[in-house]
């Protein structure tokens, strides 16, 4: 199956050009809601489609590694790791997140969410 269109999401200009915290009982333009309202929806429609989604890092003021490890660790608990070679992050303006985030999805892919995600929180009470 041939992949056929490229959906670009700029995180400056579709989300905010200063992310947040890991939750979003942290304060706004968290992770979580960043994937949760924006992300996972939008992802779920590229891969039934069989399209790319390009994550475009570059424009805003900087990320919190905790920012970054919740939103690429959570695409592991909801698509397979076939599904997500449909995803692609670039940042041309700092090139080294782009490790920390393969070590995140790692980590989650072998382990499971951060101790500090909300979804550990939701994880531990059932």
């Amino acid at each position: 199956m041939q992949t056929n269109s490229k959906h670009i999401f700029i995180i400056a200009k579709d989300f905010s050009s200063c992310p947040g915290g890991r939750a979003i009982s942290t304060g706004d333009y968290s992770a979580e809601l960043l994937y949760t309202k924006h992300l996972k929806p939008l992802f779920r429609k590229i891969v039934d489609a069989n399209h790319l989604l390009l994550i475009d890092l570059d424009g805003t003021q900087g990320y919190a590694i905790s920012f970054l490890d919740e939103v690429f660790g959570r695409f592991t608990t909801d698509f397979t790791q076939k599904e997500m070679s449909l995803l692609k992050v670039k940042s041309n303006e700092d090139p080294e997140l782009l490790a920390g985030i393969q070590d995140c999805v790692k980590e989650w892919f072998e382990r499971g969410p951060h101790p500090n995600s909300p979804l550990s929180k939701i994880n531990s009470r059932n």
